[in-house]
């Protein structure tokens, strides 16, 4: 029977946070996930690569060079953006 019960690894040990019923002898496969994200933090305050760092210091001057326009298909002559309707 196939069972996963959530834990924690601490100074080499491994407790769990809830009782085996019925299990007194298994063996497991541990999995380690990373700690949970702070939520609360701004994610705008997160550690940059590089890379990224020069991507998002470039950002203003891309968003002005390509301004994003929002239109509804409704809004064109032939539904496929290729002309304007009348309003």
């Amino acid at each position: 029977m196939l069972m996963t019960v959530e834990g924690v690894y601490e100074d080499g040990q491994v407790r769990l946070l809830e009782p085996l019923t019925g299990v007194a002898r298994a063996r497991v496969v541990v999995t380690v996930l990373p700690d949970p994200p702070n939520l609360s933090a701004d994610p705008l305050d997160l550690p940059l690569t590089p890379e990224e760092r020069v991507i998002w210091e470039d950002l203003p001057q891309f968003r002005a060079d390509h301004p994003v326009r929002f239109q509804l298909l409704m809004d064109t002559a032939d539904g496929a953006g290729n002309g304007s309707a009348p309003r």
